[in-house]
């Protein structure tokens, strides 16, 4: 074995504290949960545990005061499978809400901005002239304040990120709203919702909740 130089044992502490396991950063903390949450699927069967335990991760560690979680039920139609965060009188109209496989995605009714494949966003200035919709936000009366920059998330603001199963047969949707910052999420939150769904998805696939 040839000599060490003495910088050896500074080098392996360096690698020690560079390569922790310990989180550094936000980054890094989404994805040792998303680890934690994936290790967690193996011991679960119980579907709506799964959907319940995703949205307290997503509340806790994601930066949303407002999460939903919905899934497709057996007759097709999509509802509202977890809510967090929202009123009585908000949680009261999005228990009642569906939706169909059409409204699920991009059109006249619901244009939305598609930013991936997985993930849309939507403006409180493109929300339907439906009542049942705007009951479903906690500060309905804040839905007409006037947008006056591009990096705050207003009242109505929402995003989607879906859930697919094969042959990207959509299973349900993770939607936010209300970050605690008052911001729209940077790229990395966007990149970890969406391991979720995909994680779920697979949950749900393995199951065999493809409803």
């Amino acid at each position: 074995m040839q000599q060490r130089p003495a910088i050896y044992e500074e080098l392996k502490r360096s690698i020690r504290e560079r390569y922790s396991s310990i989180p550094q950063n936000d980054g890094e903390m989404i994805v040792d949960a998303l680890r934690m949450f994936n290790d967690e699927l193996i011991e679960t069967r119980d579907v709506d545990q799964i959907l319940r335990e995703a949205g307290e991760l997503i509340f806790s560690l994601f930066g949303f005061k407002e999460v939903l979680i919905g899934i497709r039920e057996t007759n097709g139609l999509f509802r509202y499978s977890v809510i967090i965060g929202h009123s009585k009188r908000a949680e009261e109209a999005i228990v009642e809400a569906e939706y169909r496989i059409e409204e699920m995605s991009c059109s006249e009714d619901f244009p939305c901005i598609m930013v991936s494949n997985q993930t849309e966003f939507c403006f409180k200035e493109d929300l339907p002239d439906d009542e049942k919709e705007v009951k479903q936000f906690n500060r309905p009366s804040e839905i007409s304040v006037e947008r006056t920059t591009l990096d705050d998330m207003m009242e109505g603001d929402y995003l989607d990120v879906f859930i697919y199963g094969p042959e990207d047969r959509m299973l349900g949707w993770i939607e936010v709203a209300y970050p605690t910052n008052g911001k729209f999420p940077p790229r990395e939150t966007i990149r970890g919702l969406e391991l979720l769904a995909s994680t779920i998805g697979v949950a749900m696939t393995y199951l065999g909740i493809q409803k």
